[in-house]
């Protein structure tokens, strides 16, 4: 299993600011390179540019719930042109595993979580 987030290139996607600054502030104390969307369709544009950039994300960790276009939907517009990335759903509720794989999703964190918590799910979907 990877031990370290150095280098990796994660992107951060919630529309509540103050999650975007704590989770942020958390994955570069880890090591992480974040950039971050508050919706999305930001999201997909990001992702869709460090693809074609040949500098994709190696992790995006992506809020359900959003205004503009929600985390499910996002996720299956990714997954059109980066199928591998590991895409973390992150919700205030936990999804059945069923609805999580239809959307694309590769896991999910429930809100609020340990920091613990996500940094070893980031870890072991990174491995």
């Amino acid at each position: 299993m990877k031990e370290t987030l150095t280098n990796t290139r994660i992107l951060l996607v919630d529309d509540n600011p103050l999650n975007l600054l704590l989770i942020r502030k958390l994955i570069i104390k880890w090591g992480g390179q974040v950039d971050t969307a508050d919706n999305g369709e930001k999201a997909v544009e990001l992702s869709r540019i460090s693809a074609a950039n040949q500098l994709p994300y190696q992790a995006i960790i992506m809020d359900l719930q959003m205004p503009v276009m929600d985390g499910a939907t996002a996720c299956q517009l990714i997954r059109q042109f980066d199928p591998t990335v590991a895409i973390l759903a992150s919700s205030a509720t936990a999804l059945p595993q069923e609805e999580l794989d239809a959307s694309g999703f590769t896991g999910s964190v429930v809100k609020p979580f340990e920091s613990a918590q996500l940094h070893n799910q980031l870890l072991s979907l990174l491995s």
